[in-house]
């Protein structure tokens, strides 16, 4: 599946929410919002790897993470959405950069 597909799934599901919302009263999403949806996933992620690698108890573990990484991908997708970053090119721009700090000897 493309990026853009990706995109497009994750907005719909971002929009119903929205609607949703806006029916319950609650506050607009705003980047920050996405930004705080990326860092509960992320400590979500951390403790099913935590769990894999024997840290804590845990059960499904390598279904959970596939899905907080599911999760941290739509958190990153809205995000870049809702600030207008193109996150294709913003990702294909950032390898390329990388690349050419690795053959300048350049890259940590």
């Amino acid at each position: 599946m493309q990026l853009s597909e990706l995109q497009k799934l994750g907005t719909e599901i971002d929009d119903a929410y929205i609607k949703s919302g806006k029916e319950k009263g609650y506050a607009e999403r705003t980047p920050l919002v996405y930004l705080g949806f990326l860092m509960t996933d992320l400590g979500e992620l951390t403790e099913q790897i935590m769990a894999k690698q024997k840290y804590r108890d845990g059960e499904n573990i390598d279904y959970k993470i596939e899905h907080e990484l599911a999760d941290c991908l739509w958190a990153v997708l809205m995000l870049g959405k809702h600030l207008n970053v193109d996150m294709a090119k913003a990702y294909t721009d950032m390898i390329q950069n990388v690349k050419d700090r690795q053959e300048k000897g350049t890259a940590g």
